[in-house]
């Protein structure tokens, strides 16, 4: 359980403006921050609040070329964003292949990136996705962060709190973490937490350290409850490989539906079929391939309207 701290009382007016360079070909706040790669967004207005490791921001389109940014705490807030967003990869990549698939969801998406979560925060989130949906693991692991994440600051009266830190988890009890809705994924988390504050496993090691793919995808699925899915949601939302392809159920009827001659076939994929759908996916897109994905998947997503995590009422429990 976190300790309780006395966080300082503000109002988002009280908090410095910062600008980040970054049009809106480039980037786009709702597609990118509400299209189920993470889950603990909130639209406030024509605002996004998150927070990003033990730091809490406020975001806004305030032209056509840049974002109105606001922090606490205040430095190092522009870093640290344009790295969760990954500025630095552009998306000229995708758009330079010219494949009418991609080319499509591009047009539809304009501006969608895939973020860089803390690598902590991602495994957690990904535990907590198996065999899950997204109203569930929204409120799963909102209710997680309100009994572990250490506050940072009331806002306008609003108390947010950081994602919960490895400490923190392992000093729940697996009934605690079954209690706000982890069930049979609670002691995997646990686990997990345990072992990386005693920092006494090379799993612990991925936490501050990225090294190839393959490699890394091997290393997480060493960790119990991990199998090669969240691997690869891990390795492409938390440690910036992106080539890895996480094939779910939405992404498998993408991959059929593109490659009807590979047969891939079935309701969803057997351990076979995962490994034939990502590499196909990887000879068709390339090193971005992780990134077409994410495109595919959020665009059919919107078409079955399916609930985005922003969407997700948290107090209907």
């Amino acid at each position: 359980m976190s300790a309780r701290s006395d966080p300082p009382k503000l109002s988002w007016s009280d908090l410095k403006v910062c600008e980040l360079p970054a049009d809106s070909e480039t980037l786009n706040l709702e597609h990118t921050l509400d299209c189920a790669q993470s889950f603990r967004w909130r639209r406030s207005g024509d605002s996004w609040i998150g927070t990003i490791g033990d730091r809490v921001f406020r975001l806004r389109r305030s032209s056509a070329h840049s974002l109105e940014v606001r922090s606490f705490p205040e430095d190092d807030a522009l870093p640290t964003l344009a790295g969760y967003l990954q500025l630095d990869t552009p998306l000229g990549a995708l758009r330079s292949l010219d494949d009418p698939a991609i080319n499509v969801a591009l047009a539809e998406l304009p501006g969608l990136r895939v973020t860089r979560q803390p690598v902590f925060e991602a495994i957690v989130t990904y535990l907590a996705s198996a065999a899950n949906n997204v109203t569930r693991i929204t409120r799963t692991l909102d209710r997680l962060v309100d009994i572990a994440g250490e506050p940072i600051a009331h806002i306008d009266g609003r108390l947010l709190r950081a994602f919960p830190s490895p400490q923190a988890l392992a000093c729940c009890t697996e009934s605690h973490l079954r209690g706000v809705g982890l069930g049979f994924r609670a002691p995997h988390v646990r686990d997990f937490a345990v072992t990386v504050a005693l920092g006494d496993s090379p799993v612990a090691d991925l936490i501050s350290y990225s090294g190839q793919y393959r490699e890394d995808r091997r290393m997480l699925c060493r960790i119990g409850g991990v199998g090669p899915k969240i691997a690869d949601c891990v390795c492409l939302f938390g440690m910036g490989h992106h080539e890895a392809v996480p094939v779910d159920t939405h992404v498998w009827a993408i991959a059929r539906r593109l490659f009807p001659e590979a047969g891939i076939n079935g309701p969803a994929p057997d351990p076979c079929g995962y490994e034939r759908a990502a590499d196909l996916f990887r000879a068709r897109f390339g090193p971005m391939a992780g990134w077409a994905q994410q495109y595919l998947f959020h665009a059919r997503r919107r078409e079955r309207s399916l609930p985005s995590p922003s969407a997700v009422s948290l107090q209907d429990a």
